[in-house]
């Protein structure tokens, strides 16, 4: 099976800026593993836990949007640098519910990891959660 780059990380975009978890989850091995040093939990395991925690994600930064700056692919590792942000509603980063919305934006880079069917099998995002977290006092 040909990998076609553009076409998957169109998709992928598409899925995580459009909020639609169906269609985004479908570039994902059922046995996904989801790693963040930023939050709890910090490794996310499983297709069904994966989509937990994208509802989190999105219930509590519902205009959550990424832009994908630039990527490197070596075989079936594939690496993004992107800028996220968002309006922070609260219920996440260690903070419950806040006294108003804050805008926050911040910059990582994520690491895939495709297995053979060139599904996502792991996926390890890395940001600065001080960077964050300053935005939210």
């Amino acid at each position: 099976m040909v990998f076609d780059r553009e076409s998957f990380e169109g998709k992928f975009m598409e899925g995580w800026n459009s909020h639609r978890t169906a269609e985004l989850l479908e570039l994902y091995s059922d046995d996904i593993i989801y790693k963040h040093q930023g939050e709890e939990p910090r490794v996310v395991r499983g297709k069904e836990q994966f989509e937990l925690y994208l509802k989190g994600l999105w219930s509590s930064i519902p205009d959550f949007e990424l832009k994908l700056l630039r990527t490197v692919w070596n075989g079936s590792i594939g690496f993004g640098e992107w800028p996220g942000k968002g309006t922070f509603f609260g219920q996440r980063y260690g903070y419950g519910r806040i006294a108003e919305p804050k805008k926050i934006e911040y910059e990582g880079v994520d690491v895939i990891i495709l297995d053979s069917s060139n599904l996502i099998k792991e996926e390890r995002a890395y940001y600065n959660m001080l960077d964050v977290i300053r935005q939210l006092q």
